[in-house]
């Protein structure tokens, strides 16, 4: 960018290709498909699906699936994806194989996110059938959809409903946060049996499902069923999280039955995850409490936010639809990252070595050192107009990238919103904090 200094105003900066199938393992493939549903889906691109539900037939049924799977409607994206399956006897033979892989794995991601571990293990089997079947053969050489051919799906048939949804408190519940590692945390008890534990775990509203280390999970007794879904790729191979038998949690009184965390090894971070979030209701996030709200309770906003997931749900992270000038947007919102506001993705074109800063970045995965350009950007949070400083990240995007990133370090400025049942979020400003008053001066 010419003319780049250490603070520039910006506007908003172009998105690369959400897509990849590049060599086997190196990063995991996402089928790519000639209808755009999965980039729909990865991108929370309502308006594209939304104009595809009028085409009759399966694809239709298919984007009105992937639609409300965007929106976080879940049980009427599963009766669109349902249809779809019904719609496949009359679909044409040039869309009948790729429709009816896309239909079942919809199916299949709708029942994972859902906590329904057996209805995901079950549907898994004919979404392994269609791909062995009519995708396989088309795709390059030695290309691989890990979520498909990796987890071992006959482990998981009969495994009970994970994550129930509690009842509504009568007033808000109110738990403490503190910072662990710049991230959020809060102490809650895990019951499982006759065993009862207090233990500190990290919010992180960019995890699809809840963690447990195994070392907590084998003090507690608790069985680690190995080879449940793709965790990530290492060293060119993909990692796989095991599933831990059911333990129920006390959050502030409230009781979340038949968790099935995700467990790594060598993972030692204990996370709560959009499982649990989406369980425990309407909730707000800020800097020093979780708090669900009770009945009655007013939200702060109602404003629709954005999921954006892969077909298989192994990816379910809410994005908060913003505004940059005339453009609508979306804002991934991760508490798993100790930044504000980062922008990836962008080109900047040439920056002067004096612009450039470097800031260490710390997730529960990884800290990383990364260098990035200061920035202004102008947004507009529920039709509020805000000036926000992002640190604009030279570093390569990511598989999925996004165009802004809001982590727990802006959380005291803009506490967070989420209704994930029912796709709702959204920021709420946070007052300034009162500055003591400077002592009275003393008479000479």
């Amino acid at each position: 960018m010419h003319g780049v200094v250490a603070a520039m105003r910006m506007g908003w900066m172009g998105i690369g290709a959400l897509l990849c199938a590049g060599p086997a393992l190196a990063a995991p493939v996402v089928m790519e498909d000639n209808l755009g549903v999965n980039a729909s889906l990865l991108r929370g691109d309502v308006a594209r699906l939304q104009a595809m539900t009028k085409v009759e037939g399966i694809i239709g049924e298919l984007a009105s699936a992937g639609y409300h799977r965007v929106r976080g409607d879940l049980v009427q994206s599963t009766r669109s994806a349902r249809a779809c399956m019904d719609a496949l006897p009359g679909t044409p033979p040039n869309q009948a194989p790729i429709a009816g892989f896309l239909c079942e794995s919809m199916l299949a991601g709708n029942a994972l996110a859902s906590g329904d571990i057996a209805g995901w293990a079950t549907t898994m089997d004919g979404v392994r059938l269609r791909y062995q079947r009519d995708m396989a053969p088309a795709m390059p050489a030695g290309d691989e959809v890990v979520d498909v051919t990796r987890p071992r799906v006959e482990r998981f048939r009969d495994w009970p409903r994970s994550t129930l949804p509690v009842t509504t408190p009568a007033a808000d519940v109110v738990v403490s946060l503190q910072g662990v590692n710049e991230l959020p945390s809060i102490e809650l008890e895990l019951r499982a049996g006759d065993v009862t534990r207090r233990e500190r775990f990290i919010i992180d509203t960019g995890a699809p499902r809840s963690h447990l280390s195994r070392k907590l999970a084998a003090e507690l007794g608790l069985e680690v069923v190995e080879d449940f879904m793709v965790a990530g790729i290492d060293d060119g191979e993909p990692t796989l999280a095991g599933l831990v038998r059911p333990v129920d949690l006390v959050i502030g009184g409230l009781r979340v039955q038949d968790v099935s965390f995700n467990s790594e090894a060598g993972r030692a971070f204990n996370l709560i995850g959009m499982d649990v979030l989406r369980a425990l209701g309407p909730l707000l996030i800020s800097k020093d409490a979780l708090t669900v709200y009770g009945k009655g309770r007013t939200p702060p906003c109602t404003q629709r936010m954005a999921v954006t997931s892969s077909m298989l749900a192994s990816t379910f992270q809410p994005r908060y639809m913003i505004r940059n000038g005339e453009n609508a947007r979306l804002m991934l919102v991760d508490t798993d990252f100790s930044g504000a506001f980062q922008v990836r993705g962008a080109d900047v074109g040439e920056v002067p070595p004096e612009a450039v800063r470097r800031r260490n970045i710390i997730t529960t995965r990884w800290s990383q050192d990364i260098t990035y350009v200061p920035a202004e950007i102008e947004v507009t949070f529920n039709d509020a107009a805000e000036t926000i400083q992002a640190d604009v990240a030279l570093q390569d995007a990511d598989l999925l990238p996004f165009a802004l990133r809001m982590g727990f370090g802006a959380v005291p400025t803009y506490a967070l919103y989420l209704d994930v049942a029912n796709g709702m979020g959204c920021t709420v400003k946070q007052p300034e904090p009162m500055l003591p008053a400077p002592p009275p001066r003393r008479a000479r």
